[in-house]
């Protein structure tokens, strides 16, 4: 105590005395109020001790409990920052894990930690397990440099110690000068080891949670995978034991399905083509569904997953990029959250696994991918199985088709059927939409069907359908360069097929059939499947086509021979008949019996059902039928024509030409043509010349029921038969006028001689009547005689001898014959 006075003074021993006993009362109360107020300060820090204990006992979250108590130490102490740091699993930092005020958050969020080393006031009181104040005053005077903590004057570190291992620290910060003391230390330090205790007890609470919710978590995860393994199996199960794809896929993805807790999903693989991606199974609400959508492969998505084949979560089909713009494929489904699993095969994607939510932004665990990843590996080594399996079971049906074909080949002679058997057999062993074969013409310019299947076959067929060697089609293509081509609609080179009576034609592959070196014509085949051929299905049908051409060839080689065989009978047998017909020609000078002859023959020998035969009469200027076999009487009288007219028989005699008529034609007599039922007749017309000159016709023919064209063998008998009987007519009709000539003149020499017998005029007249009515089998015969009125003298002659008579002329003899009136 100081007392200063204004004025010089002289303090007495008593005055001393009392300012000392002063002094000692004021230094008591000064001690008293000291250690009120450490009293009360102790007080706090036990009050703020028992608050962390309780604290510690209350709180089992290691984050709550720190924070609560750097709060608590705070407010308690009126302290400007506390911050609570613990050892790291490495036992080399330490993190900072609370911290108050502003500071304390701009800390944490940059994960703020220091090295346990003697650097720092943290580190080193963790590194010796012991508390350490610094101060800015004194001797040992320290300059805070904390950033975020410009006010720090005084600060002391507490060791967090549990069972002698120090776990962390405290820092308690002051904006005081010389704010700790060692007082502090001791007391503090009991506080920190309470909240070392609470910390390490919080530690193993936590430590016992995540124990248990790690075994919850194994345990739900063992579940998990006890579901994804039963399931797994039991796809794989299914997967194994079925040959059909439908139910295979339906089975798969409902398992799937069932375990995502889904609805909706599908399955869909890439078509033979490569242009659409087909769905093959589909869910919707839980049940699967029939479909038949298919989408083309073009889109974003698609192409997406073709360069990266890995599985793709979509939260949203409206709203994402790969889907928002494919609205054609969204209207198709009901989810809005999707996951893409892609169906790879030999490092190409063949197939997609789509799971799908109605809810926005699903979550698609990790192990619903895997496990749908398993699922797509199980499914694509199954298609692939199948797919090596169809190759395998489709190459050995090539194969069988072709040893069929071969085995047909090598029986069937007549090339005509064996073309029609080929076409046929390949079209339904191999289940094509149409096969065709064409043959060379004769000109080699020209490839002309020779066999078609189905309805389109006939109606080429009919047309006589043919197409240029080396044109833009092709059959012609593949004849002139001797080399198997195919055609498709899909892919880069697509083709357009236009063929009206093959509309639903999508791929073709044309064939050369060669032989000897030689392309004697092609083979057609045409599916309805866009990319139906491979080359791998040329090389295979391409041996049977080589196959082919060789037994049409071999056919074609014994159809010449025998053939050949065929026509040398069949002229033989023409020659004996055209013999045994020249012998009965031969044989008689009668009209009748010639023609009856020559019908015999054209029946029996040529096998026609009916005969016409028609000569030329130039008096009349007509042509007309003289007789007939198998035809009606009626039909011979009205087969008259005037050589003026066009009708068939004129037309036949003016041209010499050979006509062959199955129907109807303009040059018939309509009314003939119905009344004899023409309609069903097939029939020849054929001239019969005779000195190059044709004297009439022969029609020939069959009944449609019988025959439906005549061959060339009955056309060449029939025209050696009619020259044969058109000499012998002629021979006869000869012999008949010389008959003729010598009765005449036998008839004129007798009636002669009885004339001459007599003198008697009306004797002679008489006679002369009788015997000419009787020479021409007359009933009634006259003789007129003129009378003389005036004679005219020719010039150079008697004039009784060129006289004329212009008068009445006068009967002067008549006669009667066999006792008819003569006139």
């Amino acid at each position: 105590m100081v007392i200063y006075f204004t004025s010089p003074r002289t303090f007495s021993q008593d005055t001393q005395r009392f300012w000392l006993a002063m002094a000692d009362q004021a230094g008591v109360a000064l001690h008293n109020r000291q250690l009120i107020q450490e009293a009360a300060y102790r007080a706090v820090q036990m009050e703020t001790a028992a608050e962390v204990a309780r604290s510690a006992s209350a709180l089992l979250d290691l984050d709550d409990l720190l924070n609560s108590a750097v709060a608590l130490i705070r407010d308690r102490f009126e302290s400007y920052y506390v911050g609570a740091f613990l050892v790291d699993e490495t036992g080399e930092w330490a993190k900072l894990r609370a911290g108050t005020g502003e500071a304390g958050l701009i800390l944490l969020e940059s994960k703020y930690r220091l090295k346990i080393n003697n650097e720092t006031m943290i580190g080193r009181s963790i590194h010796h397990r012991k508390p350490r104040i610094a101060l800015d005053v004194g001797k040992d005077a320290v300059k805070f440099n904390y950033p975020n903590l410009p006010h720090t004057r005084s600060e002391m570190t507490l060791p967090l110690i549990h069972r002698n291992k120090a776990i962390g620290a405290l820092t308690v910060q002051s904006d005081e000068q010389a704010a700790f003391s060692q007082t502090d230390i001791i007391f503090l330090q009991t506080m920190a080891d309470q909240l070392a205790n609470a910390v390490e007890n919080a530690r193993l609470y936590e430590q016992a949670q995540q124990e248990i919710a790690e075994r919850k978590r194994v345990g739900e995860a063992l579940r998990e995978a006890l579901e994804r393994t039963e399931s797994l199996y039991r796809i794989g199960d299914a997967i194994a034991t079925s040959t059909d794809q439908q139910p295979t896929f339906e089975i798969v993805l409902g398992k799937y399905l069932r375990l995502l807790n889904l609805k909706w999903g599908a399955v869909s693989l890439l078509n033979k083509a490569g242009d659409q991606n087909v769905v093959r199974a589909m869910y919707r609400d839980g049940q699967p569904v029939k479909t038949n959508i298919s989408n083309p492969i073009d889109v974003p998505l698609f192409q997406y997953l073709f360069k990266k084949p890995m599985p793709l979560v979509i939260g949203d089909v409206y709203l994402h990029p790969l889907t928002k713009d494919t609205q054609t494929m969204r209207s198709k489904i009901t989810a809005k959250s999707m996951l893409y699993i892609p169906l790879v095969i030999r490092g190409q994607m063949m197939g997609i696994i789509a799971a799908g939510s109605i809810e926005t932004d699903h979550h698609f665990s990790h192990n619903d991918i895997e496990t749908g990843q398993a699922v797509a590996d199980q499914l694509a080594m199954w298609l692939e199985n199948q797919q090596l399996l169809e190759e395998t079971q489709y190459r050995s049906d090539r194969l069988q088709t072709a040893a069929e074909v071969s085995r047909a080949a090598s029986s069937i002679l007549d090339v005509g059927e064996l073309i029609d058997t080929s076409v046929n057999l390949i079209r339904n062993q191999f289940g094509f939409y149409y096969v065709g074969l064409f043959m060379v013409d004769e000109a080699k310019e020209w490839a002309v069907l020779r066999a078609g299947t189905g309805q389109a076959g006939l109606i080429q067929l009919e047309n006589n359908h043919r197409l240029k060697i080396g044109g833009e089609s092709m059959i012609g293509w593949s004849m002139a360069n001797r080399k198997a081509r195919i055609a498709l609609d899909v892919g880069q080179d697509a083709v357009r097929f236009k063929n009206p009576v093959l509309p639903d034609t999508r791929s073709e592959m044309a064939l050369p059939l060669i032989s000897r070196d030689e392309a004697i014509g092609a083979l057609t085949v045409q599916s309805t499947e866009p990319g139906a051929f491979s080359e791998e299905d040329i090389t295979l049908l391409q041996t049977m086509a080589d196959q082919l051409a060789n037994a049409i060839d071999n056919a074609r080689l014994f159809e010449n021979v025998e053939q050949a065989q065929k026509e040398a009978e069949a002229r033989l047998q023409e020659t004996l008949a055209l013999q045994k017909l020249s012998q009965k020609l031969a044989g008689t000078l009668q009209v009748d019996e010639i023609l009856d002859s020559f019908f015999e023959a054209c029946t029996k020998e040529i096998g026609f059902e009916y005969v016409q035969f028609s000569l030329v009469d130039k008096y009349q200027n007509r042509v007309k039928a003289i007789a007939g076999i198998g035809v009606s009487e009626s039909n011979i009288k009205r087969a008259n024509r005037s050589l003026d007219s066009d009708d068939i028989m004129v037309d036949i005699v003016k041209t010499g030409q050979t006509e062959i008529i199955t129907g109807w034609d303009d040059r018939f007599d309509k009314e003939t043509f119905e009344a004899e039922g023409h309609g069903n007749w097939v029939r020849v017309f054929t001239p019969i010349t005779l000195r190059q000159e044709n004297i009439g016709l022969v029609e020939a023919g069959f009944n449609k029921s019988v025959q439906t064209n005549i061959r060339n063998a009955q056309l060449r008998s029939l025209k050696a038969f009619i020259n044969q009987t058109a000499l012998a007519l002629d021979n006869a009709r000869r012999y008949e006028a010389s008959q003729r000539t010598a009765r005449r003149e036998a008839l004129i020499k007798e009636i002669t001689t009885k004339v001459r017998a007599s003198t008697d005029l009306d004797t002679i007249l008489q006679t002369t009547v009788k015997e000419i009515g009787n020479a021409i089998n007359s009933k009634r015969a006259y003789i007129h005689l003129v009378p003389q009125q005036k004679a005219t003298s020719s010039p150079g002659g008697n004039g009784d001898a060129g006289s004329r008579h212009s008068a009445k002329s006068d009967t002067v003899a008549k006669g009667s014959h066999n006792g008819g009136q003569g006139t």
